[in-house]
Order: structure tokens, then C-alpha cells, then sequence
């Protein structure tokens, strides 16, 4: 049986990869790159878990500075924005695919996110919130008296 990768933080912030393309394209979409342009650099930083979210948001910025292309845009629910997060509101986002891969855990993953401005409202320097949509692929036990998450993943098939 091979052995799980696991993280623990103190607190509800992990840090993590998010790349323009799946892992398993890079290569092909690299040498097919005929406009002489560099390839997006990957960011690199800090991700919020909200088990209350469906899906896992990105800041706009972040995505523009991939070169992240639009899926689709998709209504959310529950929080609005504009309003500085009052409940109860709805608001569109564009979605678009990416690579997100967790540091620690051996783990990457193609998902749509959602682009969403939400600012320092899950603390300074957070690019992404992880939702659901996500946090269903890992094993997660939150230790409220210790203020611990750990995520645990199987390994990559690489």
C-alpha cells in the first residue's frame, strides 16, 4: 500500500500551486507555442478552506496573470461581493480551468474555478479559497481545540 501525503497547518491556510495547465499538457503546449512569448509563471502562495463553499474561488488577478482562459460564467450563491459579503446574495463569476496543487501533499488537480475579488476577507495575501469541489478529494480532519487542519491525499500517478 503506498504511503499518503499529509500536511498540517495551524490554522485554516494552506499553501499551493495554481498553474495555467494541466501538468500533462505542459510539455506538448509548450513545444506547439509558435509566438516565441513565455509560458505563464506558476503562482505560488496561500489558500483559505472554506468547507461552506462549493467551489474553489481564485483572485481575478491571479488568473489574469496565468493567462487562465474563460470557460463559463456561473451564478453563486450565498455571499455577495459588492455588498462586503452580505449574506443572502447571488452574483455572477467567470470560471475558467486550471492546475492546483497543494505543497505537502502529492496531489495536483485540473478543476474549474471561479474568479471572485474577495480582497484580504480570508486574510492578507490569499490567492485562493478552496471549496468543496476540491476538499471532497482529500481526507480532511479539522482539530478545533488546536486550531490544526491536516489533508491527507494518495499519491500522484505519475
Amino acid at each position: 500500500m503506498a504511503a499518503h501525503g499529509r500536511i498540517t497547518e495551524r490554522g485554516a491556510i494552506v499553501a499551493l500551486v495554481i498553474r495555467n495547465e494541466p501538468h500533462w499538457q505542459r510539455n506538448e503546449e509548450r513545444e506547439a507555442d509558435r509566438s516565441g512569448l513565455p509560458m505563464p509563471s506558476d503562482e505560488r502562495g496561500f489558500a483559505a478552506i472554506d468547507t461552506g463553499a462549493s467551489m474553489t474561488m481564485v483572485q481575478p488577478a491571479v488568473l489574469d496573470r496565468l493567462g487562465a482562459m474563460p470557460d463559463k460564467v456561473v451564478r453563486l450563491q450565498g455571499l455577495e461581493p459588492a455588498r462586503k459579503w452580505a449574506l443572502g446574495g447571488s452574483f455572477e463569476a467567470q470560471s475558467s480551468f486550471v492546475e492546483i496543487e497543494f505543497v505537502g501533499v502529492p496531489l495536483r488537480m485540473c478543476v474549474s474555478v471561479v474568479a471572485v475579488p474577495f480582497g484580504d476577507a480570508f486574510g492578507e495575501g490569499v490567492l485562493a479559497v478552496i471549496g468543496r469541489d476540491l476538499l471532497d478529494q482529500l481526507m480532511v480532519n479539522w482539530d478545533g481545540p488546536a486550531r490544526t487542519i491536516v489533508l491527507d491525499a494518495a499519491p500522484l500517478d505519475d
